[in-house]
């Protein structure tokens, strides 16, 4: 019996031995483990430079796009191909006018005369006045086309017909930009001034009022001035350009319905021109 409690109470011993031991193993862990640091991230922001856009810059107006211009330039060289009296194209950016031109030194030819078969046609075909010269630097060119009077076709956009569009104000701006198109370059226009000219009789024959002569190749100082400030009182409306005896300049010249003694005038400026 004895040996039994001294054996019991060795294990007790033991047992309390190895549980302090524990203990103190687990306070020596705690003790030893050290709280796990935060990771701070900063966020560092990298200034951005904003790169000022290069502005693009804003074509003309009156320019056309170098596809359209390549599209005048092929029909002038496919034009020439089919009669050598092609002088160019006559183009009006909004589409009312576009129409070959042609030369012939009588000025007679092509009046009644279809430039493609060289066949009778009643319209015509827009023609150069004979003096003008392409080559020479001509202050004024004058082309003359039909009007085609409604009681013998309806539609309005035959030859120079449209020209009447330019008898109101509210049909200018969308229509007064116009090239002509050339073998090697394009000439850029905006209209000027649109007038009905009354003509007088001599002789049989028809004259324009002597301070009215827009059919003239060139002008000296002392008549263009006098010509211009009439060009104001017959105009249909003031377009704001002030013609300045420098400028060159494109005529358009067809004739008014019902009215055999005046002509409708289309007097363009030139903006600029260039080689093709």
């Amino acid at each position: 019996m004895t040996k039994k409690r001294k054996l019991k109470k060795s294990v007790k011993i033991v047992l309390g031995i190895v549980g302090i031991l524990v203990i103190l193993l687990i306070a020596l862990f705690l003790l030893l483990r050290k709280p796990k640091e935060e990771t701070v991230v900063e966020v560092t922001s990298t200034p951005t430079t904003t790169s000022t856009p290069t502005p693009t810059p804003t074509p003309h107006p009156y320019l056309l796009s170098e596809e359209k211009i390549q599209e005048l330039h092929k029909e002038y060289d496919e034009d020439k191909q089919i009669n050598d009296e092609i002088v160019g194209v006559l183009y009006f950016n909004s589409g009312i006018i576009h129409q070959p031109v042609v030369y012939d030194p009588t000025n007679n030819k092509y009046l009644r005369t279809d430039w493609r078969t060289m066949n009778y046609d009643p319209v015509g075909t827009a023609f150069m006045d004979f003096r003008n010269d392409l080559s020479a630097d001509d202050q004024n060119t004058i082309i003359y086309g039909h009007y085609v009077y409604e009681s013998y076709s309806s539609d309005r956009t035959l030859m120079f017909t449209p020209l009447e569009l330019f008898r109101d104000e509210k049909n200018y701006e969308e229509n007064k930009y116009l090239v002509f198109v050339g073998e090697d370059e394009i000439r850029y226009y905006e209209v000027a001034v649109a007038f009905d000219c009354p003509l007088i009789t001599i002789d049989g024959l028809q004259y324009t009022l002597d301070d009215l002569q827009y059919n003239l190749i060139d002008y000296d100082s002392d008549y263009f001035t006098t010509y211009k400030n009439t060009l104001k009182e017959y105009a249909f409306y003031d377009t704001g350009i002030d013609l300045e005896q420098d400028d060159y300049l494109l005529t358009l010249q067809t004739c008014v319905e019902g009215q055999t003694d005046h002509r409708l005038v289309i007097i363009a400026r030139e903006i600029k021109r260039e080689k093709i």
